[in-house]
């Protein structure tokens, strides 16, 4: 069956980079080759994403050196209509959600801003 059947999905600042790299270094599994395809549901930023299964599948091998293949974009987890949508895709599929305390989250997102000098220091 040549169909992506791993998701990850998550919360901005909750590990998603860390399990995707952990993933990607699995000998079993291959993570698309971009992060955040935004191929299901309608969350990403306008005009981003394949368009079509055809350029969506493009970015994996589907070949038998791998027992899954895996799209990483965190931004699925926003909708049920796009959980739908991957289940009417993929039945079988796996998804990995990621979810982290609001208020430790938010203190990483503000250290990350702080980090790449988008706050203020005074």
């Amino acid at each position: 069956m040549n169909k992506v059947n791993l998701f990850l999905i998550g919360v901005n600042k909750a590990g998603t980079s860390w399990l995707h790299y952990l993933l990607d270094h699995h000998p079993d599994v291959f993570m698309a080759d971009v992060k955040e395809l935004y191929f299901f549901g309608d969350e990403g930023p306008e005009g981003e994403g394949p368009e079509t299964r055809t350029a969506y599948h493009s970015h994996f091998p589907f070949d038998e050196n791998y027992r899954y293949f895996g799209d990483a974009t965190v931004m699925y987890y926003k909708s049920a209509a796009t959980a739908d949508e991957i289940r009417a895709y993929n039945p079988d599929a796996k998804l990995f959600a990621i979810v982290r305390d609001p208020i430790q989250r938010l203190l990483s997102q503000f250290r990350y801003n702080k980090q790449l000098g988008l706050i203020d220091e005074g």
